[in-house]
């Protein structure tokens, strides 16, 4: 099972392996100081991470959907950003899982380091957002300037402000009513998010009055458990929306 010491000791490192690389972190010249072969597959087959021999690895990336397959694009960083965690886990504890309960342990961890690393804490140290119209804006610039998925964006502005909540939702179709979205990702308050699927209010159910009339960002009120809960909808593009809410206790939302 994953302990303790070997999430600060993973920590550790990405901090200071992003230290060591910039913004964005140079995953190329890190995968060479590591050691690590990074090869792109031919097939349809996930990334893997393969052991040729005790002291080597060979990181196998999915094929190239888009653009030059010498590129690497924001998923494909954060895929070599996690299967560098776990060779680190690897060659620091002989860490492997032997069952589903460490697997998970580990892909969980392992999705964390890629996020340290690739969105260092100090990245985060300077981030203010005065007002709900920032908050797409500050998630998107890190996006870019750190050349991360939005999701892992999100995901470190949450960590940055623990009492925030944020999805991320799809149109899949304009022709149906209501209209259906799909849910890509989820990050932030847990306690909040449960409270919003307990009570059967999904982030579909709450984006869907957000889709057919007024001005962009739009507010919802929800009152849960006799405290109004504000959700904030954002249109990204024509058909892709950032649901946004924050724990009542917090007084605005940039406070952590």
């Amino acid at each position: 099972m994953i302990e303790r010491d070997q999430w600060e000791w993973l920590r550790a490192a990405a901090t200071r392996l992003s230290l060591q690389s910039g913004i964005p972190v140079d995953l190329k010249g890190l995968l060479r100081q590591l050691r690590i072969d990074l090869e792109r597959s031919t097939s349809g087959a996930p990334t893997i991470l393969t052991k040729p021999s005790p002291r080597s690895y060979k990181i196998v990336l999915a094929g190239s959907r888009a653009g030059s397959r010498e590129e690497l694009s924001s998923g494909d960083r954060f895929a070599v950003a996690h299967e560098i965690g776990h060779v680190l886990l690897d060659y620091e504890f002989g860490f492997r899982p032997t069952n589903r309960r460490h697997y998970h342990a580990a892909e969980t961890l392992c999705n964390a380091f890629a996020s340290w690393l690739l969105v260092p804490d100090a990245s985060l140290e300077e981030v203010r957002i005065k007002s709900w119209a920032e908050l797409p804006r500050v998630i998107q610039r890190i996006h870019v300037s750190h050349a991360v998925p939005l999701a892992t964006a999100a995901h470190r502005v949450a960590d940055r402000f623990p009492k925030l909540w944020m999805c991320e939702a799809l149109r899949v179709s304009a022709n149906k009513r209501p209209r259906p979205l799909r849910i890509r990702w989820t990050v932030g308050n847990a306690s909040l998010l449960d409270v919003v699927q307990n009570r059967r209010i999904t982030p579909s159910h709450l984006l869907s009055g957000f889709l057919d009339a007024g001005s962009w960002p739009r507010r919802l009120s929800v009152a849960v458990n006799g405290t109004t809960v504000r959700v904030y909808g954002f249109r990204l593009t024509p058909s892709r929306y950032l649901l946004a809410a924050r724990s009542p206790s917090a007084v605005s939302v940039g406070k952590s």
